[in-house]
């Protein structure tokens, strides 16, 4: 790091690894179907990513759905 007076200053504060602004950044993973690096939770890139988003939602709906009939039957029982 350079301060303002043009001198190299070494800050421990500063290291990429453990520095405020980098430490909890997402990593990049490749694409399922084509390997193109991205940052998505689904791990698919943005042309890649629909079919998984549907399964995704999908899923929520249903388990949804079934809690749903378990707190419908636990109330009438």
């Amino acid at each position: 790091m350079i301060d303002l007076f043009g001198d190299e200053v070494y800050n421990e504060e500063y290291e990429v690894e453990d520095c405020h602004v980098h430490r909890n950044s997402p990593m990049c993973t490749p694409c399922k179907k084509c390997g193109k690096l991205t940052f998505s939770k689904y791990d698919a890139c943005i042309i890649h990513a629909g079919n998984y988003r549907s399964r995704y939602q999908y899923q929520r709906k249903r388990l949804e759905k079934m809690a749903e009939k378990s707190k419908v039957l636990k109330e009438n029982s």
